[in-house]
């Protein structure tokens, strides 16, 4: 209550007023004394040199402060001598420019003169932040990446700070071609040998040290796999030239038969025949183990020939209406969909014989389930249907085409006999639970 009741006192009134006339004094006392150095400045702005000039912006731009950079550039004519070729202060005017939102100014101030390429990341840098806010104030909203990346390509830099080499991936072209001539003479550069790269390219020194340890890394994997690989196409495609199948004596066997027409259709498509492929592909039956070797280059064939055609990679949606354009022929086929039987929570021993049936590992064939239980959970919600032991075990997933399988692939008699053999001893949810 005291203090509440002293606040009402006029002796307390009157000194909180003689403090705030105080303040105020203060405060223009402040702003008189700034309007006379201002003054001042005024009058000797045009005396200073032009490196004065530039010392006293330069000193004002690593500070970061703009108010007192604007109240100094302010004293400097705009006809005066000292604009004309003093990049410092046409950089500190480009900022304050820019801080005001003066986008118009900044953009003929950056275009105006040729910087030196020492001042372009922090005039690239205005200059994309200006086109950013403004087209952010434009639409109303914050810009994402893609928005971003449009703009830079609908406003490209200008070339008064910009040299016209495009950078990827922090290396520009002249940067990439001065490694790659010196990795050509020597892949193990010294120290010293990566201090100059790293003066000649402006990179730093962990940046040569890690492009050159990534170059060896990337020629040693897939260089040797490319070789042997072509290597044995070719030795492949030599053997093939000396056979002859309508010479064959009538000794040779189906599988040996079978052996040679699976070597030409890989050398077909491997040197991209593949008319040739698919005459061989749909005139012999062959052996259900060599079904899925033959889809493989069957599918491949139809998307590489797409993909020439149109002039792009093909998505997963293009692949998916290749395959139901061109479907497989019965010869590498036995025309029978992959389906797929399940329980909601089979037991171990169930994993188990899946898992020996499939091909899969036991932790496979379980997590296959937790995230199939998991999207009917997410997609039913806690209401959805409860099933009995019976309807369980018959639950299908969705048919898919071969070679799109999530699980394992049974034919249709080995399912209805894993399902008969397997009703007998299967609990419901509700008895597991």
């Amino acid at each position: 209550m005291g203090v509440a009741n002293s606040s009402k006192h006029p002796s307390f009134r009157r000194r909180s007023e003689d403090e705030e006339e105080k303040e105020g004094g203060r405060e223009r006392r402040r702003e008189e004394e700034e309007e006379e150095e201002l003054e001042k400045v005024k009058n000797s702005a045009l005396s200073f040199s032009t490196d004065q000039v530039a010392c006293l912006c330069e000193a004002l731009l690593q500070a970061g402060n703009v108010d007192r950079l604007h109240r100094f550039l302010s004293t400097v004519p705009p006809s005066a001598e000292l604009l004309r070729g003093n990049e410092t202060l046409l950089k500190a005017r480009a900022l304050v420019a820019f801080h005001r939102e003066e986008f118009a100014e900044l953009y003929a101030i950056l275009e105006s003169h040729d910087f030196h390429p020492a001042n372009h990341g922090f005039l690239q840098d205005l200059y994309l932040r200006a086109r950013y806010k403004e087209a952010e104030r434009s639409r109303g909203r914050s810009l994402g990446a893609v928005d971003k990346y449009r703009l830079r390509k609908k406003f490209p830099l200008p070339k008064t700070i910009w040299d016209g080499e495009e950078t990827v991936y922090c290396f520009k072209e002249k940067s990439r071609n001065a490694l790659k001539e010196c990795y050509k003479s020597n892949r193990y550069p010294t120290p010293d040998e990566k201090k100059n790269l790293a003066k000649v390219t402006g990179l730093s020194l962990t940046q040569v040290s890690n492009w050159f340890k990534n170059r060896r890394q990337r020629d040693r994997t897939p260089s040797g796999g490319t070789q042997s690989k072509s290597g044995s196409m070719e030795r492949l495609t030599a053997f093939l030239h000396t056979l002859s199948l309508s010479h064959a004596s009538t000794s040779t066997t189906l599988a040996e038969l079978e052996s040679v027409l699976k070597a030409r259709a890989v050398v077909a498509f491997h040197q991209g025949r593949f008319a040739d492929l698919y005459g061989l592909l749909e005139g012999f039956p062959f052996s259900q183990r060599c079904h899925l070797l033959l889809q493989q280059l069957w599918l491949r064939a139809h998307y590489a020939e797409a993909e020439r055609q149109r002039g792009r990679p093909l998505g997963a949606v293009g692949k998916y209406r290749i395959r139901r354009k061109f479907p497989l022929p019965h010869t590498i086929w036995d025309g029978e969909e992959i389906s797929y039987c399940f329980k909601t929570y089979p037991s171990t021993r169930e994993k188990r014989d899946l898992a020996a049936a499939t091909g899969l590992t036991v932790t496979q064939v379980s997590n296959w389930f937790k995230n199939r239980r998991q999207r009917d959970r997410t997609t039913n919600g806690p209401d959805r249907p409860r099933y009995s032991a019976r309807n369980t075990a018959r639950i299908l997933v969705r048919f898919s085409t071969v070679g799109r399988c999530m699980f394992s692939s049974v034919s249709s008699k080995e399912r209805d006999m894993i399902i008969l053999n397997r009703t007998q001893r299967i609990r419901s949810p509700e008895e597991i639970q």
